[in-house]
């Protein structure tokens, strides 16, 4: 005799009776068919879980040495010659240099940079074909750094700084809560809970623990960054006049600050690893939400920095165990702090029969080297 429970306020009288009403083929332990806390888990599970303190972190990182060149306009001079003049796009402006040899997409071969002036931040190069041939030129062509040759007796090139970029994620705030009654506290059903006692609190608390995980999963896969803060004043999307604060996830971080747009075939290797988060139907369900038709490329070495390498991908998050305020009342869960309340919790915190537990977990992913990453979308 199958029972169908649903979300929402939970019916004592129900479960007792249900659980109670037939010994005779019932598996007494509840069958988890739930995958929403693989990715935080895994993150744990490989020591990728790093404490911050603060609710915005950022990271440093040095930029690519060169650009592959675009140009805008029409004003192309010289096409159809060995001469070619033609202004580069803002963007791509400042990192070529006379000297420069580079290679042209329209027909692979090389030239020089033989001259170069600069108008409104907008670079025009003349370059010299280096076989003197003829090429046929466009502004949709690009061209790519291909090294430096100097003349004799030259003079030192030109100088670029390089100036440090950074990257920024914040915190996020994933909460929980669950009330119980003096009755439904000292109840007993045949159903069995994480610790393996015969408690309802028991499995309602694992799955209230487990709904914060999967908001947590949830988040560091696909969660998108606000422009809100905890601190702004006036924010857009104000709840009881205050701010929640969204986090970038594992996906916007590749499909924004990754190496292009989504790809079609891929010609490189691959090691194949599967997070069960991605197969949760009710968040990721490839029918509503995009990140279950993409498939993500990561490389699997560390990223170098400055004295040694660091994980690409780790969990930033407030350590609850930081706190100096904790008691019998307190205790945690990895990176989750569980506090209970009422006059049914250790201490007892008021004259209610009744124990209210909330679940608080402060966290954020921080991926480094996000560059160098990129997905395909394999379904429309």
């Amino acid at each position: 005799m199958a029972y169908t429970g649903t979300v929402g306020t939970m019916n004592k009288a129900v479960v007792s009776a249900v659980a109670l009403a037939d010994e005779r083929e019932i598996k007494k332990e509840i069958v988890d068919a739930t995958a929403e806390k693989s990715f935080a888990n895994n993150m744990k599970a490989i020591g990728r879980f790093v404490p911050t303190k603060e609710p915005v972190y950022y990271h440093w990182l040095h930029g690519e040495l060169g650009v592959i060149g675009s140009f805008v306009g029409s004003t192309i001079t010289g096409s159809t010659t060995a001469t070619i003049s033609a202004p580069l796009t803002a963007a791509t402006s400042g990192f070529f240099r006379i000297g420069d040899q580079v290679t042209l997409s329209s027909d692979n071969r090389n030239a020089v940079i033989t001259a170069l002036s600069t108008s409104a931040g907008v670079d025009t190069i003349t370059m010299q074909m280096v076989d003197n041939a003829a090429v046929t030129f466009a502004n949709t062509n690009k061209i790519t750094w291909t090294g430096r040759n100097d003349i004799e007796g030259g003079t030192a090139p030109t100088n670029i700084r390089y100036i440090p970029t950074s990257n920024f994620n914040q915190l996020g705030i994933s909460t929980e809560n669950d009330v119980i009654t003096d009755i439904q506290y000292h109840s007993q059903t045949t159903f069995m809970g994480a610790d393996g006692q015969p408690y309802i609190q028991g499995v309602n608390h694992e799955r209230k623990v487990l709904n914060v995980m999967k908001a947590m999963s949830a988040s560091l896969v696909g969660s998108q960054i606000s422009t809100d803060l905890f601190s702004t004043a006036s924010p857009t999307m104000a709840i009881s006049g205050k701010a929640p604060q969204t986090s970038r996830g594992f996906d916007q971080y590749i499909t924004t600050l990754g190496a292009s747009s989504a790809i079609t075939t891929a010609g490189f290797n691959v090691d194949m690893m599967v997070d069960k988060v991605f197969d949760d139907p009710t968040t990721f369900s490839s029918g509503t939400n995009k990140v279950g038709k993409r498939i993500y490329f990561v490389p699997k070495d560390n990223v170098p920095v400055s004295g040694g390498s660091a994980p690409r991908i780790s969990v930033r998050y407030f350590d609850p165990k930081a706190e100096k305020s904790a008691g019998p009342n307190v205790k945690w869960i990895d990176i989750i702090k569980e506090a209970h309340f009422g006059a049914l919790a250790p201490i007892p915190t008021s004259s209610t029969r009744e124990l209210q537990t909330t679940w608080t977990a402060y966290y954020g992913l921080e991926m480094i080297g996000s560059s160098q990453t990129v997905y395909a979308q394999t379904l429309a």
